[in-house]
């Protein structure tokens, strides 16, 4: 196994598909792989280790919103079942008062897949002035990078947008839901619904309840606030909003807006932390002597929901039925992770008590380097994970 990942990761970095990356391996409850490769950048100065923090981009709605959600809902504080708008009074009135939680969480909910708010912000000469500020001034508190910091109703702009946003064309729709499609949206919903019933800021129910816990001393939003800029791997060169080398603050624009605490993107963390509380899900909410969440909720929430959409609730699963598949040809069918913009992915396999992560900066210095998209580097390294399991229980059984 040491070799085939090794090669794949030194492929991934001489053909420019990622400057570095993390890669850790964990079966039957115990580390059997940990190793980093390459660098922060493509000049070879400061090399990764397995402290360096990633921007797991939407890795956030599965370890940050969907932790909240299933907390919430295995307490009965939330229905599934049930319109958002019943819990949310400001979707009432918009077009989205019949969207059911349920299908925010399997991305049926007719949502538009993103909306670059960031551009009613700017104008022809970059940032509007009366919304953003060099200093983080009395009315300037939301920091969206470096030398940038948002007016404090910015927050209140964005959902405001969101609720006014359109909906996908009426074609889409079959019944109450509308066909699949993979929507950021839905987890600036389902950010503001946890928050209004855990009655405190998402960032400080995690801290509280399962990262300071479970030991994720990594594992966070505003990395700055704890780390030195030169633990945490940069992201893209932006020449369109920030104009900045983003490093430190959320790659995702969005969740820039929002003060780098979102929903759908904004934690950071190394393979180590990301690999433990994807183990506590694997271990059915149960991790180090203490239990997370109830018995069942995680097999409740992983499980496939519809044939026509391979996705659980927020958890994505393994294709079987596309030429698409986010995760290894071997993965079983139990199999639940998630994948992020920034080149990152977590992978839970039950049926092999396995845990597979990676982290990468592939979109440095531009988002738009699809290479490690392309040549398949994280499913081949996770099909390596398997094809070494099953050799060495061959060559036990010899």
């Amino acid at each position: 196994m040491l070799g085939w990942i090794q090669g794949f990761a030194e492929e991934a970095i001489s053909e420019k598909a990622t400057p570095g990356c993390q890669i850790l391996v964990a079966r039957n409850g115990k580390v059997v792989f940990e190793k980093s490769y390459g660098y922060f950048t493509y000049d070879s100065v400061n090399a990764v280790t397995n402290e360096t923090l990633y921007d797991i981009a939407s890795i956030t709605k599965v370890v940050a919103t969907l932790q909240a959600i299933m907390f919430l809902e295995e307490r009965n504080d939330i229905d599934l079942n049930k319109k958002v708008a019943q819990y949310l009074p400001d979707l009432q009135d918009s077009n989205k008062k019949n969207i059911y939680i349920r299908d925010l969480l399997t991305h049926q909910a007719g949502l538009l897949p993103f909306i670059p708010f960031w551009r009613r912000t700017v104008d022809d000469i970059g940032l509007n002035p009366s919304i953003y500020s060099a200093y983080p001034e009395k009315n300037y508190q939301q920091q969206v990078a470096l030398g940038i910091y948002g007016i404090n109703s910015l927050q209140d702009s964005l959902w405001r947008w969101t609720v006014e946003s359109r909906l996908r064309p009426v074609r889409y729709k079959r019944g109450t839901h509308f066909t699949y499609k993979y929507s950021d949206m839905g987890f600036y919903i389902l950010k503001k619904l946890a928050e209004t019933h855990l009655n405190q800021p998402i960032e400080q129910f995690l801290e509280q309840n399962f990262y300071q816990p479970l030991g994720l001393s990594t594992m966070t939003y505003l990395p700055l606030c704890k780390f030195p800029i030169d633990r945490i791997a940069p992201t893209e060169v932006d020449t369109y909003f920030r104009n900045a080398l983003i490093c430190g603050t959320v790659h995702d624009q969005g969740a820039a807006m929002f003060g780098g605490i979102a929903g759908h993107a904004g934690i950071f963390s190394n393979a180590s932390d990301l690999a433990k509380l994807a183990q506590m899900n694997l271990q059915d909410g149960y991790y180090g002597g203490t239990r997370y969440l109830q018995k069942g909720t995680i097999e409740k929430f992983t499980a496939q929901q519809s044939t026509q959409n391979r996705r659980g609730l927020g958890w994505d699963k393994p294709e079987r039925n596309g030429s698409i598949n986010p995760t290894s040809r071997f993965a079983s069918a139990k199999s639940f992770g998630h994948t992020g913009f920034t080149g990152t992915a977590v992978w839970v396999d039950p049926e092999f008590d396995l845990v597979y992560v990676f982290l990468s900066n592939r979109i440095h210095p531009k988002a738009n380097n699809t290479k490690l998209i392309k040549s398949n580097i994280r499913t081949r390294i996770q099909d390596a994970i398997y094809d070494s399991m099953w050799s060495y229980r061959k060559g036990n059984k010899s």
